[in-house]
């Protein structure tokens, strides 16, 4: 599989990631939602590879794909010539970052993009006086020490109190594992979760009920093989780490 067509078969599975709000009737000739979506695009740190970001959602019917792991460094919003926007920050060479790519219909709705670090970046659009603030993240890994992760929540919380709106999302690589609700009371995780829980799901779950926040893939019915958003080199071993 050559790298245009690898990218394309990760980028379907982003249909997974794909939440609907309500927007006012006349946004984009009277069509009533906005059409949400996060990706982890490993890289876009060479013009190939936006190319092939644009190649692959081209046909796709999106009003914002929140970006992780874009791997530029500084920081920059630019008008792309389909006249898309795409937004990014980076602090690591070579690692981390995130983003936005937000389509051209969408623009005169812009309020506010701004990068906080390399693992969050907000947008708040303003559509008819009614704001909108999208988080886009990318947490640690598994593997990072447990100082690194609650600093990251830290800060997610700080920025999502300061841009606080009337419609909040927070939504990327978690890097974490939700798994199957445990319990009725559990009211912010939805029944349909996938596989097992680890400790980083755990910490995941703890942010959203602390901030009355609900972690939508798991309220939506789905096959298996419709829920998984990272798949491993062998191809075989998959697993659900991104959320909105």
């Amino acid at each position: 599989m050559g790298k245009l067509e690898h990218f394309v078969s990760t980028y379907n599975n982003l249909k997974h990631l794909v939440t609907k709000t309500n927007a006012p009737k006349d946004l984009k000739n009277n069509h009533p939602h906005l059409t949400i979506a996060t990706l982890n695009v490993k890289t876009l740190r060479t013009l190939e590879r936006e190319i092939e970001l644009d190649f692959a959602v081209q046909n796709m019917n999106f009003d914002v794909i929140g970006l992780s792991e874009i791997r530029k460094m500084g920081e920059c919003i630019i008008e792309k010539e389909n006249r898309n926007i795409f937004s990014h920050i980076g602090e690591t060479k070579g690692q981390k970052g995130v983003g936005f790519l937000i389509h051209r219909d969408i623009k005169p709705f812009i309020h506010l993009i701004e990068g906080i670090t390399e693992r969050i970046a907000v947008l708040i659009l303003n559509i008819r006086n009614q704001m909108m603030t999208i988080l886009q993240v990318y947490a640690p890994t598994e593997a990072s020490p447990e100082e690194e992760i609650e600093e990251f929540y830290e800060t997610v919380e700080t920025t999502l109190n300061k841009f606080k709106t009337t419609t909040n999302i927070v939504m990327g690589d978690f890097n974490s594992k939700v798994g199957i609700r445990e319990d009725d009371e559990e009211t912010h995780v939805g029944p349909y979760g996938l596989g097992s829980r680890n400790e980083r799901g755990l910490r995941l779950i703890r942010f959203a009920q602390e901030n009355n926040l609900k972690i939508a893939n798991t309220f939506f019915k789905k096959k298996p093989l419709s829920r998984w958003t990272w798949c491993a080199p062998n191809g075989k071993t998959k697993n659900e780490i991104d959320f909105i």
